[in-house]
């Protein structure tokens, strides 16, 4: 955000900071905010597009939103089947000795696999609880790191999801 203000400050849009997030735009900077408003569209002098249009190539399966406020989304899940499942379990098991997980994030991993691994040998297989486990587990491999363990346990989960 320095950087911003700094920019900001050189073009002339805005008077000294008060404080490191409380400023106030000069003439010009109203007027650049004007025009950036008035044509959402284009750049300006002093702000990028306020639209921004994405062109994304062929997808599938996939749900987009951007920009909205209170939105919701309505999915349908296909229930994986009993054997990917337990396949997906098997090798999530395989990969935790190669993750760069903390005691309590490896606590968290088991406690997931444990319950998709029940959730698998269920007759009723319960989507919300699978996509709800799922979604833990997402969250948990993620390491600084970014190891390589963690990017195939990222991309099973996104096959099975």
């Amino acid at each position: 955000m320095h950087q911003a203000i700094v920019y900001l400050q050189r073009k002339g849009m805005i008077k000294t900071p008060l404080t490191a997030n409380l400023f106030f735009l000069s003439h010009p900077g109203v007027q650049a905010l004007e025009d950036a408003l008035d044509h959402p569209d284009r750049a300006t002098a002093g702000f990028p597009p306020l639209v921004s249009i994405v062109q994304i190539g062929h997808v599938e399966n996939s749900q987009i939103q951007q920009g909205t406020t209170g939105s919701t989304h309505t999915a349908t899940m296909q229930v994986p089947s009993k054997d990917g499942l337990q396949r997906f379990v098997e090798e999530a098991r395989r990969l935790q000795a190669h993750l760069d997980l903390t005691p309590d994030a490896a606590v968290e991993y088991i406690a997931v696999l444990r319950t998709l691994e029940a959730l698998a040998s269920s007759p009723n297989r319960k989507p919300t609880i699978i996509t709800t486990s799922l979604d833990a587990l997402w969250e948990v491999p993620v390491s600084a790191s970014g190891s390589a363990a963690d990017q195939l346990l990222l991309t099973l989960l996104t096959g099975l999801m």
